[in-house]
């Protein structure tokens, strides 16, 4: 008879959305510093090498910025109300652009949260996005370069 102990570990699922953007990379990359700046998302990573940018990893409880997590973010519902409002999240959400032969520039957004009860010594559990923080960065990225 074989002993031993197995263990279970949530892996939280990501969210990725693509999208083309009308510019060339180059002002598109010179906007996304100011695109994650006007949504409240601290920057941790910066390649231009790859053209990344984003966080990999926060701390968020409550809100982002001024908005609530529950309008970005799905980690489900209990007595009180969303769990988003509750919970202590862990949010990464990283952009990278990518070249088109045509010109334009391709961008895709990566968010990944989990959250865990603040009370309790609980494991993180996976949240869903909800895609209003991607299509929010798509939006004021298309905001910046039409300033321009």
């Amino acid at each position: 008879m074989a002993t031993g102990s197995t263990g279970v570990s949530i892996v939280p699922s990501s969210s990725e959305v693509n999208t083309t953007i009308g510019s060339p990379i180059n002002a598109a990359w010179r906007a996304m510093p100011a695109v994650y700046q006007s949504l409240k998302i601290p920057l941790t990573t910066v390649d231009q090498t790859s053209h990344t940018i984003g966080n990999e990893g926060m701390k968020v409880l409550k809100k982002l910025g001024d908005v609530s997590l529950s309008k970005y973010i799905d980690c489900g519902n209990s007595q009180i109300g969303p769990n988003a409002e509750s919970y202590d999240v862990h949010l990464s959400i990283v952009s990278q652009l990518t070249a088109n032969a045509n010109g334009t520039t391709k961008l895709t957004t990566n968010l990944v949260a989990s959250a865990r009860p603040l009370a309790y010594a609980q494991e993180y559990s996976h949240c869903s996005s909800k895609g209003v923080l991607e299509a929010k960065i798509i939006d004021e990225l298309n905001a910046v370069l039409a300033k321009k």
